[in-house]
């Protein structure tokens, strides 16, 4: 049904990613590194598809309340401002976050992705993951007034069995929204 993509602009490489779901009768997909206008040379190096298996439960928080999602400083599902569905996750003015904890393989590297956008766009949403037995946190800033993708990768640690993913607003007036987080292991 037409063709997912997702804008990389990086001097240095970066992760891009998206998600699809095959049709009824569909055998293949095409998957692709497009470099659509411009002189520059661009690059693409490791490319993959793998099976999405659902390790957060209501990433779309199309449930209507929050679910298994637990909430800090105000969070909450709202209706509207959804980038896909009905319903949004919202964070916001102040600092808040909502995370959920989630089922690893310990030694395993995963993907947690999602889409924010900031009404102030000098306030950025974090999306991230922490408590996975490896180093600190890991998280990818989105600093944009309309959805954006935001996705980093984490290796758990050697006796991890979960990881808690979250959508973090750190500081500012401005609301925000999160919606579609997932975790995927290539």
């Amino acid at each position: 049904n037409g063709e997912v993509w997702t804008p990389v602009a990086s001097p240095t490489y970066a992760r891009g990613s998206v998600t699809f779901t095959t049709g009824p009768t569909a055998t293949s997909a095409t998957v692709y590194c497009y470099k659509p206008s411009g002189n520059a040379l661009g690059y693409c190096d490791d490319l993959a598809v793998a099976e999405w298996t659902p390790l957060v439960s209501n990433g779309g928080f199309e449930s209507g309340d929050l679910g298994m999602w637990s909430t800090w400083g105000g969070a909450q599902v709202v209706a509207g401002n959804a980038r896909t569905g009905s319903y949004a996750l919202q964070v916001g003015p102040g600092q808040s976050s909502a995370e959920q904890v989630v089922p690893v393989q310990p030694n395993t590297t995963y993907t947690v992705s999602g889409w924010a956008r900031s009404v102030d766009p000098s306030e950025p949403i974090r999306i991230g993951v922490k408590d996975f037995g490896g180093a600190g946190e890991v998280w990818a800033p989105v600093a944009s007034s309309t959805y954006a993708m935001g996705s980093v990768s984490f290796t758990t640690g050697p006796t991890a069995t979960s990881a808690t993913v979250y959508c973090y607003k750190p500081s500012g007036n401005a609301l925000g929204y999160c919606d579609d987080l997932a975790v995927s292991s290539p």
